[in-house]
């Protein structure tokens, strides 16, 4: 079985990568946090594998993070999932946000994702529960700061913040996207937008600038926030 794989990448659109391991390619399907931040063309990259074998056919689903396919195959684990919904669940909520989602009860958030309505989303975060509890007790360390950053507030030093003030500090985060995409849904929800519309517009601003094509450069999360607040307020 496929565990994990090493090699450069040859082939790549926003929901798969074919990956060259010694003149073999391996395609490989992925959410769109992994597509993000896996690598470029001609770049060398590992790609944690989960392998599905059917009677017609052999899928390699792949993830930039152990964490990544560990979630996934939790969230596949419930009845009547399938790794599609596994994929848009990965590609739409940071791990952070999945933990939030079914620990806090906050369902909106599984109905934001792509395929996912309202009474999918309660028996997910109804049959998750035990199982990211589980997960999560087994991995203390990561346990308060991913709860932490799921939570995280709209006021520092007890100073709203501003949109200035968002930009600033923002524009000085790491460049990657699946980072670029999470402080940007922080910052706009900083700024009162609701999650479930910052996450819509932001996917939809995402996947019209071609895998993020616009958003490169120091000054990416500026352009990214600037388009969705845009998009956001009918501008």
């Amino acid at each position: 079985m496929i565990e994990r794989l090493t090699g450069t990448v040859v082939q790549k659109d926003t929901a798969r990568i074919v990956i060259d391991v010694n003149g073999v390619g391996y395609g490989v399907e992925m959410p769109l946090s992994s597509i993000c931040t896996i690598g470029g063309h001609g770049q060398t990259v590992t790609a944690w594998i989960e392998t599905h074998v059917r009677e017609d056919a052999i899928k390699l689903f792949g993830f930039a993070s152990m964490e990544e396919k560990e979630l996934f195959n939790i969230v596949c684990s419930v009845s009547g999932v399938g790794p599609k919904i596994g994929l848009a669940v990965l590609g739409a909520l940071q791990p952070a946000q999945i933990f939030s989602a079914v620990i806090d009860d906050r369902k909106e958030l599984l109905e934001s994702v792509p395929g996912i309505g309202k009474r999918l989303a309660e028996r997910l975060a109804l049959e998750l529960r035990p199982k990211i509890e589980k997960y999560l007790k087994s991995r203390p360390a990561a346990l308060g700061a991913a709860m932490a950053a799921a939570r995280g507030g709209a006021v520092a030093g007890g100073r709203t913040v501003s949109p200035g003030d968002l930009f600033d500090a923002l524009s000085q985060g790491g460049d990657t996207g699946v980072q670029m995409m999470a402080d940007a849904q922080s910052a706009l929800e900083n700024l009162g937008f609701k999650d479930k519309d910052v996450t819509q517009t932001l996917g939809k601003i995402w996947k019209d600038q071609d895998e993020s094509a616009g958003f490169s450069g120091k000054d990416g999360l500026t352009n990214l926030i600037r388009g969705a607040l845009a998009e956001l307020r009918g501008w």
